[in-house]
């Protein structure tokens, strides 16, 4: 069965930004910078909501409950966790974890 802690550990592994998929770093223009650096703003403000928002579930064992969530885009099993992007999942990711722990408070 499946915790929070694991869906946790599956939304990092989805926000990962990584600088070399908006520029090459010895070519970086300005705006392609300010692109990846927006990008990792808006992820970091979502995972710090979650964790202010939630944090006695966050250190829980809480088992997660099956379900869609997230306009269906995560799907949580007894088994596994599936998360379909809708534009690009690294800003994502935290936004379906709110959607998860709101609907499931």
């Amino acid at each position: 069965m499946q915790t929070i802690a694991d869906l946790l550990r599956f939304a990092r592994s989805q926000a990962v930004i990584r600088s070399n998929n908006y520029f090459e770093p010895s070519y970086a223009r300005p705006e392609e910078v300010a692109a990846w650096q927006s990008d990792k703003r808006r992820r970091d403000a979502a995972r710090r909501k979650v964790l202010r928002t939630f944090p006695g579930r966050i250190q829980s064992a809480e088992v997660l409950r099956p379900g869609n969530y997230y306009h269906g885009r995560l799907i949580i099993t007894d088994g596994d966790i599936i998360y379909v992007s809708g534009q690009y999942s690294p800003t994502e990711i935290y936004q379906a974890v709110l959607d998860y722990m709101e609907a499931t408070n």
